[in-house]
């Protein structure tokens, strides 16, 4: 599971904002958790596996200022081992 969290200054504790489910339980070479990364504004978060699987959520706010996250974008990759993961800004908008 993917779960984001904000924290809220006035309770003084972290409040769950999105939680999903993906992947198989466990520890696996294939099932997304091993690495994460986030691009440095915020906008993207990339999870993955040793091999293969990697998912992308984009992050944006609405007019409330809530956090909305996308269904996760698959950017699979046949026959590849991750051994680190690194979120870019390449500064292209």
């Amino acid at each position: 599971r993917i779960v984001i969290l904000e924290y809220d200054g006035q309770k003084n504790q972290f409040e769950k904002v999105h939680q999903e489910t993906f992947g198989k339980t466990g520890c696996r070479r294939i099932v997304p958790g091993q690495y994460l990364a986030v691009d440095p504004k915020g906008r993207a978060v990339m999870i993955g596996a040793i091999e293969k699987q990697k998912f992308v959520y984009i992050l944006n706010r609405d007019s409330a200022a809530r956090l909305t996250i996308s269904s996760p974008l698959e950017a699979h990759k046949s026959f590849t081992l991750v051994y680190a993961m690194v979120g870019m800004d390449v500064g292209f908008e």
